[in-house]
Formats: structure tokens, sequence, C-alpha cells
């Protein structure tokens, strides 16, 4: 409503014409007084334009995002493009839209897993505190190259095959290896070798090859052995161990059981810090998942005393184990001594292999030397 001031009014009565100049005068005054009512009515309309100010935030493009493949999977690293970019998706997938979501994260780095042998693409894009994406997202191109090859060796002591192999280069970790006979498996190994004892002579054709574990498989490695026919000996009996023996700087493991050397019993996961991380997290990224990392206390050993409960003669011991390197490198030597009493035994020898004339009991020590 729109309110009129004195003058205005006062100009308003002045062009009535009215004869009477008292009448006049009591308009005037019914004016006034309609004019203090109506003002406490209708007071004036108070009209307060407020504009919200909002600044437009843009994110800028992460331009800076490359890869890195260790052991347990695929590192991704990148830069921040900007203090806006506060949060980062990275998707797997032929374009953004139809990719995959891996992971959102604050982080500068995350470890993703391991992808087949080939090609495969990524995309990681910014986002900020409001969650303004990027005008685009940054494309990598990640190649994980296939296993490396091979090399078989082997050798035979009358029924035994002994079979030796190297680690094949792997963009992953190894899990494992499978050990074939004429083509059909008779084993996986965890380590580099193995001992097949055959009860029958002839020609046969071993082969190995690796699996990571993303399931990666490297080719085969194939070797033919001869088995002399007839063989001059059966197998007697095989003793598997539990690692209940005597430990030093090693650990026992009850899941499988395992054992893990050398280490520092002393040292927990809870002192990451001690080793330079500001989190757990950060030491895993680096490329240390077990707690017992990172540490190299030197010389670790592991000693276990067999019973056989009668004294043998003309015996032949092989000692067989299966061993996955966590971080290279680590030497590990046997040593076999026996006796006849458990009091005295024989000088150690370091062998897998070891024909006995006699005994009872039979020591074997590994010793571990972490060279990191």
């Amino acid at each position: 409503m729109t309110q009129l001031n004195e003058a205005q009014l006062f100009e308003l009565i002045q062009s009535v014409q009215l004869e009477d100049p008292v009448l006049k005068d009591l308009l005037r005054e019914f004016v006034k007084r309609f004019q203090v009512v109506s003002l406490e009515i209708f007071p004036p309309e108070e009209r307060v334009v407020i504009e919200d100010i909002v600044e437009e935030i843009t994110v800028p493009n992460v331009q800076f995002f490359w890869y890195e493949l260790v052991p347990l999977g695929i590192k991704f690293l990148w830069e921040r493009p900007s203090a806006d970019a506060v949060s980062f998706e990275i998707r797997k997938g032929e374009t953004w839209e139809t990719a995959s979501r891996q992971i959102v994260t604050t982080t500068l780095s995350a470890i993703l897993d391991g992808q087949p042998i080939g090609t495969h693409k990524y995309w990681i894009r910014a986002s900020g505190l409001d969650g303004t994406l990027s005008e685009s997202a940054t494309p990598l191109d990640v190649v994980i190259p296939p296993l490396g090859e091979i090399s078989l060796s082997g050798y035979v002591v009358d029924n035994f095959v002994m079979l030796q192999w190297t680690k094949p280069t792997s963009a992953f970790q190894i899990e494992y290896y499978i050990v074939t006979k004429n083509g059909s498996q008779i084993g996986e190994q965890q380590g580099t070798f193995i001992t097949v004892f055959e009860d029958t002579g002839g020609t046969y054709t071993y082969g190995v090859r690796a699996v990571d574990i993303f399931g990666n498989v490297s080719n085969d490695a194939t070797l033919d052995l001869l088995v002399s026919q007839p063989a001059d000996y059966v197998l007697y009996d095989v003793y598997t161990d539990d690692f209940s023996g005597t430990k030093v700087n090693v650990y026992r493991d009850p899941a499988l059981p395992s054992i893990f050397a050398s280490l520092n019993l002393n040292e927990t996961w809870q002192q990451y810090a001690d080793n330079g991380y500001a989190t757990m997290q950060d030491e895993i990224n680096d490329g240390l998942p077990y707690w017992l990392q990172p540490t190299s206390p030197g010389i670790g050993s592991y000693e276990r005393i067999a019973d056989f409960g009668i004294l043998l003669q003309g015996i032949i011991c092989n000692v067989t184990w299966g061993y996955h390197e966590i971080v290279p490198f680590t030497s590990v030597k046997c040593f076999i001594s026996t006796s006849l009493d458990n009091v005295t035994y024989e000088p150690e020898i370091e062998t897998k292999t070891l024909f006995i004339p006699e005994f009872r009991y039979i020591k074997v020590r590994f010793e571990f030397l972490a060279l990191n």
C-alpha cells in the first residue's frame, strides 16, 4: 500500500471544491487522523533485498597420475592438482562413464588388486569439498607383463628325482608352483624344489609352471629324466615336521603351520612409527603388509630332531621344504647330523641328501640369513 506524505495530502484537499471553509478544515483534520490510523494499521513495507554471493569453485583435473607394480598389487600415485581437490575416485574401464569404481580416497596413493596379463585402462577424477568434480577424468594405461621363463634342472638318485628351478620374473608375488609329470599334475610347491619318489624305472617328463597371487600363470618348463630300473631300495618312512622345534629369530605361525624367518620377535605391528611411518596403512602401502616387516636381525635358525624308534642301516635321507621369499634376499641352508643315542651326534653336514650307514636320530637344522 502506498502512503502519501502530508504535503501531498494537503494538496489533494485543496483541490477539493468546498465552499465552506469550516468543512475544508474538518476534512483536513480527518485526513490527518486517517493518516495516523493508516500508518498504525498498514505500516510501510520494508523491502530488503539480500543477494547471496556464491563463488563458483572449480576443481582442476589431475595432471600427474602414474603407477608401480608391487608384489601385492598395483600401486597408483598422483599429485593433488589444487587445494580445492579433497578426494579422488579411481575407476577401471574403457570410459569414465562405463568404468567400475575401484576406490574413493583422500590420500595421494592406493594399492589395488593386480590384473591379468595385458593392458588395463584406469581413470582418476578429483572432487571438491562440495562434491564438485573436476572437468574431466585423467586416463592411465596399466600394462601387466607376462611372467618370465623358469629354468628347470634336476638329477636322479636311485628312486628319487630331485627337481629344482629358478623363480621367474613377475609383476606380482608368486603364490605357488605347479609340478607335473608326463603332463599330469603331481603337486603344488611354494618353494623352488621338490623330491619325487618313483617306484618304477623309465623316462619321465617333469614340468613346472608358476602361478602368482592374481592367477597369472607362466609358461611350462620341462625336463626329461631317466630313472633306472629296477630300483635298489624302497621308501622306508616320510617324516613331516610341524615346526615345533627350537627356533632363534623365527616365529611359528600355527595356522598352516609355517615359520617366518628371520625377524625381531620383540617388535610388534604397533611400532610402525619407529620405522618412519605415520600410520600402519602407510607401511602397508609401501609394500610391507606383515606386522613383522621391516626387520633384519641377521641369522635365524630352526632345529628339529626326529626319532625313528629303532636303529636303521644303509639309509639315504632327503630333506625337502617349501618357502616363499617375502623380502629379497634371504639365504637358506640345511644341515643334517645323526646319532645313535640322542646324546652324541656326528658333525653336521650342509646338504639336502645324506647317506647314513647307521642311525636312530636325525637332527635337521635350517639357517636363515636375511640380507635385506
